[in-house]
């Protein structure tokens, strides 16, 4: 496209990591995905001067909006959504918050799930936008295994742990000192 119109691309690659984390269970195949990938990625890398600009997001993304940042850039969306479902300014706030503000790192500052938020936005219905599109493979494959989640509990399975808490399906709602002893 550089070459044919004279205009640097730009490239926008969501949920990068996906392959990878849909075939952690078979190593094989993971290091098939890994390789292909880095094989991928390179590329990109190397043709800087064709590109403008290159984004990439993953199911391992650190992003979300804070509740300032909400209130702030989507009032207008607010107001409209909760007038359409009979809620006032600060129950439609209660509602999003209670869907979409969970996810922190430090169990004080949460964010909302950007992806789940404009969905809520556009269909102006509360949903649970991410799990439905995000198909947590993984996560399904371990449950179907296990009645429960006790296995990520053992050493064995911290990276798991790991794993769960950066791809947002378990978050820190507070934290506590233990006293030593």
């Amino acid at each position: 496209m550089h070459k044919s119109r004279g205009e640097q691309v730009v490239i926008l690659i969501d949920e990068y990591d996906k392959p990878l984390i849909d075939n952690m269970s078979n190593k094989e195949v993971y290091a098939k995905v890994k390789r292909g990938l880095h094989d991928f990625y390179q590329v990109i890398k190397g043709s800087d001067e064709h590109e403008k600009f290159v984004l990439l997001t993953g199911i391992r993304s650190y992003v979300g909006y804070t509740q300032e940042e909400l209130e702030s850039s989507f009032k207008e969306y607010i107001e409209e959504v909760g007038k359409n479902l009979g809620l006032s300014y600060e129950d439609t706030i209660r509602e999003i918050k209670r869907w979409y503000n969970g996810y922190s790192w430090d169990g004080k500052i949460f964010v909302y799930n950007p992806f789940s938020t404009l969905g809520f936005f556009r269909d102006k219905e509360f949903a649970n936008n991410w799990v439905n599109t995000g198909t947590p493979t993984f996560l399904i494959e371990q449950m179907r295994k296990n009645d429960d989640l006790k296995p990520f509990i053992n050493k064995e399975e911290v990276g798991n742990i790991s794993l769960l808490f950066q791809t947002g399906y378990l978050t820190i709602k507070k934290k506590e000192m233990k006293e030593n002893g």
